[in-house]
């Protein structure tokens, strides 16, 4: 069979699809052009995006970034919640408890009590402490401990799945 045939058969999972030496924001953009944002939606987008730094967080506070547009606060949090959901997911977040929560909301089995733990609990799960997580939430540290499993597939810095600084094996 010919080699082509073949490679559409087996298409990689997006994960494997590294963007060839793109830097994150071309990376981001690439998939933002997908979107169908009118004019002003693409500037404020695009300030959100080169505001992005290398681990993929936001270098300065949202609201500075409101003050430079035209579009209502509602407006532009939902185009900064459209570029944290772009591959890879949590990007523009402004902290941690953001990009993790950006990646639970569309985490295959989406949690509530998972997004309850990264918004409330951060610290406790550094700490281990699965028994004040489960005071608190009210359910058993079993299901507190798969919950928290699931956040081993997400990344804190995701902007480092992208970032050229970094060498990319496949």
């Amino acid at each position: 069979p010919s080699m082509a045939k073949a490679d559409l058969d087996e298409l990689p999972n997006y994960e494997n699809i590294v963007s060839r030496g793109d830097t994150l924001v071309e990376h981001l953009e690439w998939q933002l052009r997908m979107e169908n944002l009118d004019d002003e939606e693409m500037k404020f987008a695009m300030e959100v995006l080169y505001s992005i730094n290398d681990d993929g967080y936001l270098a300065h506070p949202f609201e500075e970034l409101i003050a430079e547009t035209e579009l209502d606060r509602d407006h532009a949090h939902s185009i900064l919640e459209l570029i944290q959901r772009l591959d890879p997911v949590g990007c523009g977040s402004e902290n941690l408890v953001d990009c993790l929560l950006a990646q639970a909301k569309i985490a295959e089995e989406r949690s509530p009590l998972l997004e309850k733990i990264i918004r409330d609990h951060l610290e406790d799960i550094r700490c281990n402490d699965f028994e004040k997580i489960a005071k608190t939430t009210g359910v058993t540290s079993e299901i507190v401990k798969s919950n928290i499993e699931l956040l081993q597939n997400f990344h804190p810095k995701p902007g480092r799945l992208i970032s050229p600084a970094d060498t990319h094996y496949v």
